[in-house]
């Protein structure tokens, strides 16, 4: 078989599974990148932290 015509099998199965990889893709993989949410940090809970930590290293 001539490269060229191995590499455009290659290409082909390449598309064909991108193509199947995007049609299946699971429901609640679709909703996270569609949907945005914020995170809420603990700002309180970290500055304690930092502080101990601080006061450790002195």
């Amino acid at each position: 078989m001539s490269p060229k015509i191995k590499s455009l099998l290659y290409f082909i199965c390449f598309m064909v599974s991108t193509a199947i990889y995007y049609v299946y893709e699971p429901e609640d993989l679709q909703n996270q990148k569609e949907s945005a949410e914020l995170v809420e940090a603990d700002i309180e809970n970290y500055t304690l932290q930092a502080e101990i930590f601080e006061d450790t290293q002195k």
